[in-house]
């Protein structure tokens, strides 16, 4: 019982770090766009999709020491990779669904890094063009705008 809900909850898992992959592109489109309503739902929703992903994770870490002790396995955490690793030691443990799993889901986080990287180079962008121009605005007045002292 405990490697279905291992399953169920990694499919679950997948399926919240795709709607996670798809707010960061929005995300992306609303700093290109500037358009501040559409990146404050994206905020709004990342939030929640993170609330959402590290429930699965305890979840899932639940269900794996379930696992460990009912096989009696020997793992120095209680990860999936461990889990599958030792599972593999022992050829009466079938746990071929969750590596099938864990690989879709890694190939997810890592777009999930890319596509942070991406927005995070948007943003360092778009803060220097900011700092650039309050810089341009200061000098050509030789006035400061910013940072007095009083």
């Amino acid at each position: 019982m405990e490697v279905n809900e291992l399953k169920q909850s990694l499919i679950e898992q997948k399926a919240n770090l795709q709607f996670f992959l798809e707010t960061l592109i929005k995300q992306r489109r609303a700093i290109i766009e500037n358009n501040v309503q559409l990146l404050e739902e994206s905020v709004a929703a990342e939030e929640r999709l993170l609330s959402r992903i590290h429930n699965l994770e305890q979840s899932s870490k639940e269900a794996i020491k379930t696992l460990v002790r009912t096989y009696g396995l020997k793992v120095q955490n209680y990860s999936l990779s461990m889990l599958l690793k030792a599972a593999a030691a022992k050829s009466e443990i079938k746990l071929d669904d969750l590596l099938e799993l864990k690989e879709n889901i890694q190939i997810l986080v890592n777009e999930i890094s890319r596509a942070n990287e991406h927005n995070r180079i948007l943003v360092n962008h778009a803060r220097s063009f900011v700092r650039e121009t309050i810089n341009a605005l200061v000098n050509d007045k030789n006035a400061p705008l910013l940072d007095r002292k009083f």
